[in-house]
């Protein structure tokens, strides 16, 4: 057991060390107490020196040196020997703790992964490399004894799986080709991003040179679009100071024409009395009676009116006469086919006044507005502008639509006192139809450009939107 290195149990022990204590008591062999001290060395030794000799009640002072020499040679002997057996042991169960730890540390994924490159670096040809330690990751009991076979796939124990130098080849092959093909694609990339690059350099030079052009365009788009607002939200409280003043006058107009019509009325009665035979009876009665009751008094009285309305009426035919003797005619006139509107000298005074009045408040509506947005020539002038410099984008905004509405405010305050009935002067003399009417002309403007043109019913709409309005009122 000494000579195998291994270290005994406790019954073997005890058993040595009764059979020691049972020599010491024959007088033979024995080991005396001072050798204790120099077996320091000896495991058994110490042992049994610090288990003591408690139970040794005699001591035999006898020194036996041939015994205590031999003795001492045996100690230093198997101590040598156990320490040997001691180192060995120690180390062998360093090396197995060792093992069973790195055992434990590998999974079985981690073997399969290595197992697998193992195999892939023996098919591509690639020297096998020596398996790295992986970090220590716990592992079932049963993925041990797979450790061993780790170094047979790594090193291609196993040749026979090994592929043959062809299909090496042809491996390669197919991966040059796939490499072209995937080269081939750079290669396209790099040349349409090339071309881009030599587009975009041409754009940016491009939109480097219009840069100032685009600059003045939206300088320009800027300040019309500040001039419209403005303009709008002028003609917006404008436009009722605009709608009050039509309706005094249209007031004014009505009053004048109901008296007219009732004074025709009146004349057309009063001539029929005159013509009936009743009429006559009824003047013989008045010259040849002297008594009159009231009612014949009431009847006097509307026969002086009939006869003052009577002397009126024919001294207006006289007027109107010879104002016709002073003109040229080449038809004989007939009676009763000229008009009778001739006013009396005090309800044209009253009527004029009220035209006067109407007037004035009429020029005092946009007083307090500059003249680029009371004027009909300003105002075309401006979007006259914009349609010369981008004609795409004056047609995109419907301008033609919107210009009858922006000048309707202004014109119908123009003619606001204006009466085909009455006046000769007709609105196609007027500055704004003409401005109106040369509204985007060029020189060389032909027929077939005309066709096209987008504000060709300009007039006409303003005309319908307008001016038909008012003489329906009238």
């Amino acid at each position: 057991m000494y000579s195998g290195g291994l270290i005994p149990d406790a019954a073997t022990i005890h058993a040595a060390r009764k059979r020691r204590q049972l020599a010491r008591e024959m007088g033979g062999n024995f080991i005396p107490v001072e050798t204790s001290k120099k077996s320091d060395k000896s495991r058994l030794v110490r042992e049994d020196d610090h288990d003591g000799s408690d139970e040794e009640e005699r001591v035999n002072m006898e020194v036996n040196m041939d015994a205590r020499t031999r003795e001492e040679r045996r100690e230093a002997f198997m101590a040598a020997q156990n320490k040997a057996a001691g180192e060995d042991s120690d180390k062998g169960e360093e090396d197995d703790w060792e093992s069973q730890q790195i055992r434990k540390g590998v999974t079985g994924a981690q073997l399969a992964a290595v197992q697998q490159e193992c195999m892939y670096q023996q098919y591509m040809g690639i020297p096998a490399m020596p398996p790295m330690i992986l970090m220590p990751q716990p592992e079932p009991l049963h993925m041990i004894h797979e450790v061993p076979t780790l170094g047979m796939h790594c090193f291609g124990a196993d040749d026979s799986k090994l592929s043959t130098p062809q299909s090496i080849v042809n491996k390669l092959k197919e991966r040059l080709v796939s490499l072209k093909e995937v080269h081939h694609r750079h290669t396209q990339d790099r040349d349409r991003v090339a071309d881009d690059l030599v587009t975009l350099s041409a754009e940016r030079e491009d939109l480097e040179s219009e840069g100032p052009a685009l600059v003045q365009r939206f300088r320009f788009y800027q300040e019309l679009r500040g001039y419209v607002t403005d303009l709008v939200e002028c003609l917006d409280e404008k436009v009722a100071v605009i709608h009050a003043l039509e309706q005094r006058m249209l007031a004014l107009l009505k009053k004048r024409s109901d008296d007219l019509m009732e004074r025709r009325r009146q004349d057309v009665r009063d001539q029929s009395e005159e013509l009936s035979p009743l009429s006559s009876q009824y003047l013989y009665n008045r010259f040849n009676r002297s008594g009159a009751t009231p009612s014949q008094r009431r009847n006097r009285e509307e026969e002086e009116s009939r006869i003052r309305r009577a002397a009126e009426r024919e001294g207006r035919r006289t007027r109107r006469r010879r104002a016709r003797e002073g003109k040229y005619t080449p038809t004989r006139h007939v009676e009763g086919m000229s008009s009778d509107d001739e006013m009396t000298e005090l309800e044209a005074v009253a009527f004029r006044t009220q035209k006067d009045l109407i007037e004035s408040d009429a020029r005092l509506v946009f007083e307090d507005v500059v003249e680029e947005f009371c004027s009909v020539r300003s105002i075309v002038k401006r979007f006259e502008s914009w349609r010369f410099t981008d004609s795409d984008a004056y047609k995109e905004a419907y301008v033609s639509l919107c210009l009858p509405k922006v000048l309707g405010p202004i014109i119908r305050l123009k003619l606001i006192t204006w009466s085909p009935l009455q006046e000769s002067v007709e609105f196609e003399r007027h500055k704004w139809y003409d401005t109106l009417l040369l509204y985007g002309l060029k020189e060389s403007e032909n027929e077939e450009l005309l066709r096209q043109d987008p504000d060709l019913r300009l007039v006409p709409t303003i005309v319908e939107k307008v001016i038909l309005p008012k003489l329906t009122r009238k």
